[in-house]
């Protein structure tokens, strides 16, 4: 009987680890929720990077088209005509747009590894069991033992 109740121990212990690995574990739903939430933080930097891509094009149909506007832009990056005298003032700064840098994707944050802690509980469930299930089949003995005598 010892035999069965270490197998079925071992199997309660096993089957409880999966049950849990499938909650908290790398491809449970904990970890599924998590990367839902990081797949929408994509759509919308995608739809913001949609926008943007449709401004830049917008600008460049309009600096295609508009040659004052395209002037003012190479002035404003440091392009001038040979024919030009340039006068820089010291502290003003014309280029405010160059030093802003663009939106970055958010990187998804490493989620907390609960494996160990999953295979401690169910290791200590089954090792319960079968403590317990020992125990429980263990028959009861008395400190003394009635000897039935023959009466004369």
């Amino acid at each position: 009987m010892n035999h069965r109740l270490a197998i079925f121990s071992l199997l309660v212990a096993y089957g409880l680890y999966l049950a849990l690995i499938s909650i908290g574990g790398t491809a449970g739903l904990i970890e599924y929720a998590r990367l839902e939430d990081y797949q929408q933080v994509i759509e919308h930097h995608i739809e913001d990077l949609d926008y943007r891509q449709q401004l830049l094009l917008a600008e460049v149909r309009d600096l295609q088209q508009n040659d004052q506007r395209l002037l003012i832009e190479a002035r404003s990056v440091g392009f001038y005509l040979e024919n030009e005298y340039v006068i820089r003032l010291n502290g003003i700064n014309d280029q405010p747009y160059l030093l802003t840098s663009g939106k970055r994707l958010p990187t998804l944050p490493v989620g907390k590894d609960y494996r160990p802690i999953i295979r401690i509980i169910a290791l200590g469930s089954g090792l319960f069991i079968y403590v317990v299930g020992f125990f429980l089949e263990r028959p009861a003995s008395s400190s003394k033992e009635e000897i039935a005598r023959p009466s004369m």
